[in-house]
């Protein structure tokens, strides 16, 4: 028997420049390793960068706290990127296993 799990996705676009950036950052390769606090998603042919909700109802304050918590995880990697200038996106993906 398959079971579902619908996980939200807050994140912004992976841009070429940010991609270069995180390649650059040695922080960001030793925590890839150990923590993973940021993911790399895939939908509709584009990159996006971004955790997963661990709240399955999302309020409005919770998510500008979602968003400023991957903006400074970002900062940590790319320290020089405006953040000000980010769109954050929000996505359900469904999991079947």
């Amino acid at each position: 028997m398959a079971h579902m799990n619908v996980k939200l996705f807050v994140g912004t676009l992976l841009t070429p420049e940010i991609r270069m950036l995180l390649n650059e950052s040695h922080e960001w390769k030793q925590d890839q390793f150990i923590s993973k606090k940021l993911v790399e998603v895939h939908l509709h042919d584009k990159n996006y960068i971004g955790h997963y909700s661990q709240d399955q109802q999302l309020s409005l304050t919770k998510l500008k706290e979602e968003k400023d918590t991957i903006c400074k995880e970002l900062a940590l990697y790319c320290p020089e990127y405006d953040l000000d200038s980010f769109k954050f996106y929000i996505f359900p993906q469904i999991f079947i296993s």
